[in-house]
């Protein structure tokens, strides 16, 4: 899970993310990069 959201953060084009954690449900959040 910290995998994805490290990849996550690792793009630029990306900004918008959801993930789901085992026990945590899941959780969405919204990153700007410029």
């Amino acid at each position: 899970a910290e995998a994805q959201i490290q990849k996550f953060l690792a793009n630029p084009n990306t900004d918008f993310v959801d993930a789901r954690f085992g026990g945590h449900g899941c959780f969405a959040f919204r990153v700007r990069r410029n």
